[in-house]
């Protein structure tokens, strides 16, 4: 028989203050989606996170010859540590066994002394302070002894962190030529959180996003990279609306339609304008490739002269007249000829 000393024992959970959602793990088999390679598979479900703030909630069970004497500290940290965590200014351990990690703020207890007692710590973080995506959470409490040194027992907690859209960067590679009706975007994910992206070309903003296939899926080249051949492009431009998909899966997996790996999918927009590039929705009022209104040119030789004049005489009170317009609004009047008055002697485009 072999003895050995008690460690803390107890729960530990993060508490959204909602109800927990959690990505399952990989199935080690289904007939309607990609099978995941063995070595790729997640055995451990991820909880998501999307709330502003979480408490790392731990309750600790006290026992036998030392229940008088209860977990004395705990401590956490995510990744290789040296993060500041709780917002206090500086990481609170930066030496000895524990150095990198963050001391829980808040203690709480019950009386010591009495078997199944449950004293333990809590903390609660802001999630900001995390990177978006996957984050690995490590808990640990130290238990003192009355005799020798003190005992650890860690808990482990993957988390993803899902609280903005990826990061997107769009580039065009050439230039797009006034007349041009297609383009090769780079699409670029700084974070590394989307997993899946999808582009469409013309869609108006209320529209409903079409279904999501293997047309409109954009090729990933990279962990950080995606292409997309865009048709259907015109001189007055149009919109981009991406659509990226978060999944709780390995980076280098190219496709993975897992149940329950889906965290998220976030719309966003765009606008390709042709001699612009890629802009935001509605910040280019005058195409480049689009001439602007002429005023004044009431018979379309983008000449203002005598000849408007007499366009204008000609179809005065016309109202399906083709030329005699000069200022746009549709109908052949007086203004009409004020405005090529006004503007007499103007060479347009």
């Amino acid at each position: 028989v072999i003895y050995a000393p008690a460690t803390p024992a107890g729960t530990v959970v993060l508490d959204t203050g909602a109800e927990p959602r959690f990505a399952q793990p990989d199935p080690v088999f289904s007939s309607i989606t990609q099978v995941t390679p063995v070595y790729q598979r997640r055995l451990t479900p991820v909880q998501i996170i999307t709330e502003p703030t979480f408490t790392i909630d731990m309750d600790l069970v006290v026992f036998g010859q030392d229940e008088t004497a209860p977990a004395k500290n705990a401590f956490f940290r995510t990744g290789r540590g040296y993060r500041d965590l709780d917002e206090s200014g500086s990481v609170d351990l930066d030496f000895g066994e524990f150095a990198g990690f963050e001391i829980f703020d808040t203690q709480t207890r019950a009386i010591q002394g009495v078997a199944g007692s449950l004293p333990g710590f809590e903390q609660t973080l802001n999630t900001d302070v995390f990177e978006e995506g996957m984050n690995y959470l490590l808990v640990q409490a130290e238990l003192d002894r009355s005799f020798g040194d003190p005992v650890t027992t860690d808990w482990r907690f993957p988390i993803y962190v899902d609280r903005k859209a990826p990061e997107l960067g769009i580039e065009i590679f050439n230039d797009i030529d006034c007349g041009e009706t297609s383009a090769f975007l780079s699409i670029t994910n700084p974070d590394y959180t989307a997993h899946e992206l999808h582009v469409f070309i013309g869609l108006a903003p209320d529209q409903e996003i079409p279904l999501l296939s293997s047309l409109s899926r954009a090729t990933r080249v990279d962990r950080d990279l995606f292409t997309f051949a865009a048709q259907g492009i015109t001189d007055e431009g149009v919109s981009l609306t991406l659509v990226a998909i978060e999944r709780v899966a390995p980076q280098n997996r190219i496709v993975n339609n897992a149940p329950g790996s889906l965290v998220s999918q976030h719309v966003l927009r765009f606008d390709i304008v042709p001699g612009v590039g890629v802009v935001e929705p509605g910040s280019v009022s005058q195409p480049p490739c689009i001439p602007e209104p002429c005023t004044g040119d009431a018979n379309g030789d983008d000449v203002v002269n005598v000849a408007d004049f007499i366009a204008v005489l000609l179809n005065f009170g016309n109202p399906f007249a083709l030329t005699g317009d000069a200022n746009g609004d549709d109908v052949v009047d007086v203004a009409d000829f004020i405005a090529v008055l006004l503007n007499f002697g103007d060479i347009c485009n």
